[in-house]
């Protein structure tokens, strides 16, 4: 197992305002230690994620205290450098494929965007005279050394975008929107300068500017490196028909009936497809396959979850930090904590968006070839 040692980081408990200054950070078989205590030990990791700004940060999220702001009620420290290469490290250390746990970066603020889809014009009129409204009240307060940046930082919320890089797609979250977009669902993916620009299959076109410039090439190569992958296996296609997708969403029932039937068909005895079983690793196989449908990686998740041993459940935990799908993720995170009646929930939901989804991009398309 990898270990890793670096002197004077800045570390940031993420349950008080503060930072930690010159830590000496080590990750080794029992955990994350910070000056020379074990801080978070390896068994209590629950997630890692990275943020891209000036300097790379390193976020280790554990099962102690609330308020992580991944709405895990977990608590962590998050490791700032200066050198990327050290952050990869960290990432290593921690048994985490850098080029798969999902990463974040700031988009330039914009009233005139939500999520992906510009607004129409008179949404934007509208959130253009909200924020010129709440600045003008806030404006007696912003004077005030008590007050003004704190309610400065509540106004630039209003306005600011981040952009999640996942295994399985992108992320975007504002004030007033959580979207998700797979990669298989973008056509092409190309830069100008600073700007991305994404093609999706349903023929609109979305443009975003970082607001850090400098980690743009990083960003830019990330994406359509992603994008191309998704292409070349067909959107996934070849994985929705094989005979252990098939056999997935073929469970039928009511909720707390498919999640029972599910793990039925990937319990572990040894079974065959012709025994109506699932061999584990072809259920890992799909899970970890970032372009395999939503649906289909849930319902291999559930099918694996009856028996996880404690090497399988931080195999679960890696799929879930490569995975930025909101309803996706919430469902991976459910079956960590053994809810079966909020599983059973969650896989509902995730099926029903994918058939949302299916309904708008077959009208979508019959708009187009009318058009």
């Amino acid at each position: 197992m990898a270990v890793f040692l670096r002197e004077s980081v800045k570390v940031t408990p993420h349950d008080v305002s503060r930072h930690l200054d010159l830590q000496a950070v080590r990750v080794d078989e029992a955990g994350l230690w910070l000056a020379g205590q074990l801080a978070l030990p390896r068994a209590e990791i629950t997630a890692t994620s990275v943020e891209l700004a000036e300097r790379t940060t390193v976020r280790v999220h554990g099962k102690r205290g609330k308020g992580s702001g991944l709405g895990r009620g977990d608590s962590g420290f998050s490791c700032t450098f200066t050198d990327p290469k050290a952050a990869r490290d960290m990432l290593v250390a921690l048994g985490r494929d850098p080029e798969r746990v999902a990463a974040m970066v700031n988009l330039e603020p914009s009233l005139l965007t939500m999520g992906f889809h510009p607004l129409p014009l008179w949404k934007a009129l509208a959130s253009v005279v909200i924020a010129m409204v709440a600045m003008v009240v806030l404006l007696p307060f912003l004077g005030r050394a008590s007050t003004g940046f704190h309610s400065f930082g509540r106004l630039g919320r209003f306005v600011n975008r981040t952009l999640e890089l996942g295994a399985d797609g992108l992320r975007i979250q504002t004030i007033g929107a959580d979207a998700f977009v797979a990669y298989r669902a973008i056509a092409k993916a190309f830069a100008q300068g600073d700007v991305l620009h994404l093609l999706l299959r349903d023929g609109r076109e979305c443009t975003f500017s970082l607001s850090t410039p400098a980690r743009a090439p990083e960003v830019i190569a990330r994406v359509t490196q992603s994008v191309a992958a998704a292409s070349a296996v067909d959107d996934g296609a070849a994985a929705l028909e094989s005979e252990g997708a098939t056999m997935l969403r073929e469970v039928t029932g009511d909720k707390g009936a498919k999640v029972a039937a599910l793990r039925e068909l990937g319990a572990d005895n040894g079974g065959t497809y012709r025994e109506g079983r699932l061999p584990r690793e072809r259920l890992w196989e799909l899970l970890e396959d970032p372009h395999v449908d939503g649906v289909t990686r849930t319902r291999a998740a559930v099918a694996l979850s009856g028996a996880l041993e404690p090497g399988e459940r931080r195999r679960m935990r890696i799929a879930t930090d490569a995975t930025v799908s909101p309803k996706v993720r919430i469902a991976l995170d459910t079956i960590e904590g053994e809810d079966d009646k909020r599983l059973g929930e969650q896989l509902a939901a995730i099926e029903m968006e994918e058939e949302s989804a299916d309904t708008d991009a077959r009208a979508h398309a019959g708009r187009l070839a009318a058009d």
